[in-house]
């Protein structure tokens, strides 16, 4: 993971709730027909639907890496 310094905990969590925002703003706009057409990108094709499934599934794999160093932090202070 890339470790992103001089910003606090709660610029962190600001920025994470200003761009979620953004997001649902543009798909809840949507109708399921937008939602699901093809824009064609220089190197693939893409349905916004697919994006919301792709940013779920990178969303899970952060809360699954950072359960991992929770764990890892707690054994290792109950080792101390």
């Amino acid at each position: 993971m890339t470790q992103v310094t001089g910003y606090s905990l709660a610029e962190h969590l600001q920025r994470l709730a200003v761009v979620r925002g953004l997001l649902l703003d543009m798909f809840e706009a949507m109708d399921l027909a937008e939602f699901r057409r093809v824009r064609a990108l220089p190197h693939y094709d893409v349905t916004p639907e697919w994006v919301l499934h792709h940013l779920m599934q990178h969303e899970a794999e952060h809360r699954s890496q950072i359960g991992s160093l929770r764990a890892r932090a707690k054994r290792q202070l109950e080792e101390q």
